[in-house]
């Protein structure tokens, strides 16, 4: 909408509110159609927004339920235990020379 079209609107509008006895009349003329037709639009398009965003949010709980379902989660894994090792099986490791020497 340019702006002398918005300049009218709100004419009108100032019209209508210190007139209310004409109000009727310029519903009629046209004029708030056009706006009452942008808000109808807007609305769809609101509504089809809202239902993608449902479609998706579906999809997202579906794919985080497979996912904690199929175990590829992080939690509730338990670290690799560490074996200590014996003086023994430690020089055994040098003589094989496993472990280098400094």
């Amino acid at each position: 909408m340019d702006e002398t079209q918005k300049a009218k609107d709100e004419k009108a509008a100032k019209e209508t509110a210190e007139k209310p006895g004409e109000a009727a009349q310029n519903i009629n003329d046209g004029k708030s159609s056009g706006i009452i037709e942008e808000a109808n639009k807007a609305a769809e398009r609101l509504e089809r927004a809202n239902a993608e965003q449902r479609d998706l949010l579906a999809k997202q709980a579906e794919w985080m339920a497979r996912q904690r379902l199929g175990g590829r989660t992080e939690g509730g894994q338990a670290p690799i235990p560490v074996k200590e090792e014996t003086p023994q099986e430690y020089a055994k490791k040098i003589l094989e020379g496993k472990i280098p020497l400094k």
